[in-house]
């Protein structure tokens, strides 16, 4: 495990069923102050220590984006304002994330017009 890890802010978790050791003990790793978010189709990692909202105590540094990674993560790629960099890398990406890509662009471009 990198020493790297005791100095991070921000652990993302993506698609995962958090059962394969060594890689699944980053989680409680990484210092108590950094957030972890885990974006995944269900939630997982629970017998890690990560806490979901159904939970019965969440843990306020937990989140859990359902769904799948690509559209979750071009979601927040979107939010951030990083599409039209995105956009740059299409041609790097596989064809379906390229796809992706394109469908959020032109539904962007759409409620630009309106």
């Amino acid at each position: 495990m990198p020493d790297e890890v005791e100095d991070v802010d921000l652990l993302i978790v993506l698609g995962t069923s958090l059962r394969a050791a060594p890689v699944n003990s980053i989680v409680y790793r990484v210092p108590k102050t950094a957030l972890r978010v885990v974006i995944n189709r269900e939630p997982v990692g629970q017998h890690l220590g990560i806490r979901s909202p159904g939970c019965e105590r969440p843990i306020r540094r937990d989140y859990f984006a359902e769904g799948d990674c690509d559209g979750t993560v071009l979601e927040l790629v979107d939010k951030l304002g990083w599409l039209d960099e995105l956009k740059q890398h299409a041609d790097t990406m596989p064809k379906s994330c390229s796809e992706l890509l394109s469908k959020k662009l032109a539904c962007r471009s759409q409620d630009e017009s309106k």
